[in-house]
């Protein structure tokens, strides 16, 4: 058996050649790791989805082989999930006809501050009038993610058509190696004060 979960708690059993665990639980950090000397057993809170991957002797994470769950993030192919609780059961989510849509735009240009081509989704709001009001702008990490995956723009159009937000401008940016960017890089405030701010406010 892969994962075993019982309440708030999740079983890990290793499968041959396993040595660690890795995955949220320690940041996709391979050092530090879970050791995997026999099934591991961790807390989680309740309605949360966890990812993880096994990691070999050599330090390369693999897929759990007895679990077919894939993860919902579009960077680890190995990463696999467990749910605690109901985690994707959420009722604006369901589908909705007749809501109103927002418009969402890609851009795509070369990198500054860190090389090669950079890529965002910016949504706008239904209705949406710069000449008329002004609107907030929030720019979301991890973008295709959040985008994809996560549906943030469908559920800005949900929580707008109910009443329950003001509009806003949504822009996902999507990093290369999210791990050398975010984890307290100074040049990634160079990124977006240099290169993301102007480009997006002047698009």
């Amino acid at each position: 058996m892969a994962v075993h979960v019982s309440g708030n708690l999740v079983t890990f059993t290793p499968p041959r050649n396993a040595v660690a665990l890795i995955g949220d639980m320690t940041n996709w950090e391979r050092f530090p790791r879970l050791e995997a000397r026999g099934p591991i057993t961790l807390e989680f809170p309740r309605n949360s989805w966890i990812e993880y991957a096994w990691v070999d002797a050599s330090s390369k994470p693999f897929a759990d082989p007895d679990n077919p769950q894939k993860s919902a993030n579009p960077w680890y192919a190995y990463a696999r999930a467990v749910e605690v609780g109901t985690y994707f059961e959420h009722p604006l989510l369901e589908p909705a006809p007749g809501v109103p849509e927002g418009k969402v735009e890609r851009l795509a240009w070369d990198g500054g501050v860190f090389p090669g081509t950079r890529r965002a989704y910016v949504y706008t709001p239904p209705g949406y009038d710069p000449e008329g009001r002004d609107y907030p702008v929030f720019y979301v990490q991890d973008g295709v993610a959040f985008y994809r995956t996560g549906k943030l723009g469908e559920l800005m159009d949900r929580m707008l058509h109910l009443g329950r937000i003001q509009p806003a401008v949504l822009v996902f940016l999507e990093p290369h190696d999210r791990l050398h960017e975010y984890y307290l890089n100074p040049k990634y405030g160079d990124f977006l004060t240099l290169e993301v701010l102007p480009g997006i406010e002047a698009a």
